[in-house]
């Protein structure tokens, strides 16, 4: 072996090194083992699955029947040369893989992509973080709903079908399987790699990221998402399961979005500044007391999303049931006294509305919290901003 071969091996395995400890370290390889549990004690992430289980089976009965009829024998027929008398058993293996890979490529393609959306959002709602999900879908008022049951009309759909590429490179690929455990790890680190992304497009969606923003991100963090690939992978070989898996891998997926989403904290006096900002209020009763405001002529309330907060408001998007939109602003502690920094907005921008001054129009408010919703208010105009 030439010096430049040495050097060009060296290279690979000091870069498959550093690659194993970026993958070790980042603990990502985790969230699908723990999207399987939380999956498990959420029934009501189940319904989308179960409601597209009677497809996904007539469809992976049908792929691995046409796969044995028509590649059984050939496959047995190249097994002999490197199983031996084993091929027959080797062959049925590689076809159940093949055709659980088929079925994955095929029910991801056209039965899968609502459905896997809204597991994925259903997640991060349960998870507490409904004003993200809303970036991409309407958020229904809790009321008694379930994570699923709130998930409202969809407004992006992030989950592109997969590439017929992908599907031929992932076959060619799988034979690797039967070289022992070297051959095994190239497949799924192969996979994986590509794969970790593919498992946040959601989420990069509901963030706002544009392909440069995402790409660096993924970069940044290239360990992590090659180790949540890898390990989503390997359950999604699992034959007859792989569907199953598709799910709980979606969720913990989510659950890692929603972990990243939560690390995102006050990095000064974290406790004190979350006391300040903790705001309890009925949602329900602050929905109805809007739409009285507002008045019948837009219908009932429809939902409401929580949008940035300011510095001294937590600020929500009013939509009613015609779509008209109001913003409904409740103040924190640390806005003063609640009922004079209340009362005082909420007159000042009157007056200078009734002035002609273009200030957003006050619907209603109350100073006071001692109204069905709990909590200081007020409703206003949503004034399109000017940039």
């Amino acid at each position: 072996m030439d010096d430049k071969a040495k050097k060009a091996l060296i290279e690979e395995a000091k870069h498959a090194q550093e690659v194993a400890q970026d993958v070790a370290l980042s603990g990502a390889y985790i969230y699908p083992f723990k999207g399987i549990i939380y999956f498990a004690y959420h029934k009501d992430l189940w319904r989308p699955l179960l409601s597209q289980l009677g497809r996904i089976s007539t469809l992976g009965l049908s792929v691995t029947g046409t796969m044995f009829f028509f590649t059984y024998v050939p496959q047995v027929a190249i097994m002999s040369f490197t199983s031996g008398p084993f091929a027959p058993i080797s062959a049925a293996l590689l076809i159940l893989s093949e055709s659980s890979t088929i079925t994955n490529f095929l029910s991801r393609s056209f039965l899968l992509e609502e459905a896997l959306t809204d597991t994925f959002d259903g997640t991060l709602v349960a998870r507490g973080h409904e004003s993200l999900v809303a970036e991409g879908r309407q958020i229904k008022p809790k009321a008694g709903r379930d994570a699923i049951a709130r998930l409202g009309k969809m407004v992006k759909r992030p989950l592109a079908q997969l590439k017929p590429q992908a599907l031929l490179h992932t076959l060619i690929l799988l034979p690797l399987n039967f070289i022992p455990v070297v051959g095994t790890a190239l497949y799924a680190y192969a996979q994986g790699k590509k794969l970790g992304p593919v498992a946040h497009t959601r989420y990069f969606q509901l963030k706002g990221w544009g392909e440069k923003q995402k790409d660096a991100w993924v970069e940044k963090n290239r360990g992590a998402y090659t180790g949540l690939g890898i390990a989503s992978f390997i359950l999604e070989m699992i034959p007859f399961a792989s569907i199953a898996f598709s799910f709980t891998n979606t969720v913990g997926a989510a659950l890692w979005a929603a972990d990243l989403e939560a690390a995102r904290r006050f990095l000064y006096n974290e406790d004190i500044r979350l006391r300040e900002r903790y705001v309890e209020f009925d949602s329900s009763a602050l929905l109805r007391e809007a739409g009285q405001h507002i008045g019948p002529s837009h219908g009932p309330p429809a939902f409401i999303r929580k949008l940035a907060e300011g510095g001294f408001n937590r600020v929500f998007l009013l939509t009613m049931d015609d779509g008209f939109e109001a913003i409904i602003k409740v103040p924190y502690q640390i806005s003063g006294p609640k009922h004079y920094a209340t009362a005082s907005e909420a007159a000042t921008l009157q007056y200078l509305h009734s002035k002609g001054i273009p200030v957003p129009r006050i619907y209603g408010y109350s100073s006071r919290d001692d109204n069905p919703a709990g909590v200081e208010y007020i409703v206003m105009e949503k004034a399109p901003g000017v940039s």
